[in-house]
C-alpha cells in the first residue's frame, strides 16, 4: 500500500511539471497528499500560474485559492446520539492523521460528542 501511495504522489507532481511545460495558465488540483505539492506550488508561481486546490489544502504554500466544502464530522454523529442518547457505544472513524480533511472532520465530530463525554 505505502509503495502505492508513494507513487501515486509522484506521478502527480509528473503530471504537474508536464503540464507547466506546456504553459498552463491556471493549475486546479485535489491533491493525492497534502503535504508534498509546495514544491510544486512554488514552480507554478515562478511560471506565473495561478493554484487552486480543490478538496485538500496544500499545506506549506502560498495557494492562491482553498476550494472546499463545508465538513459535515457533526453530521455523523448527530443522528446517533439522538438514537442512543448520551450514553452508548461510539467509535468515531474519519481517517489518517495527515490527512488534512480527516483531521477537520473529527474536528465535527468532536463538536457533537465532546459536551457528551464531559456530561459523563
Amino acid at each position: 500500500m505505502r509503495h502505492r501511495q508513494t507513487a501515486t504522489k509522484k506521478l502527480q507532481i509528473s503530471q504537474i511539471e508536464n503540464m507547466l511545460t506546456k504553459g498552463i495558465d491556471v493549475l486546479i488540483c485535489i491533491p493525492v497528499n497534502s503535504k508534498v505539492l509546495a514544491p510544486a506550488v512554488d514552480a507554478c508561481h515562478e511560471d506565473k500560474v495561478k493554484v487552486i486546490a480543490y478538496d485538500r489544502i496544500i499545506e506549506d504554500s502560498d495557494l492562491d485559492y482553498y476550494i472546499t466544502f463545508d465538513m459535515l464530522g457533526w453530521a455523523s454523529c448527530r443522528p446517533s446520539t439522538s438514537w442512543q442518547g448520551p450514553k452508548g457505544r461510539y467509535f468515531l472513524l474519519a481517517g489518517p492523521k495527515e490527512d488534512n480533511n480527516a483531521r477537520l472532520f473529527r474536528q465535527g465530530q468532536m463538536i457533537v460528542m465532546q459536551p457528551k463525554i464531559d456530561k459523563r
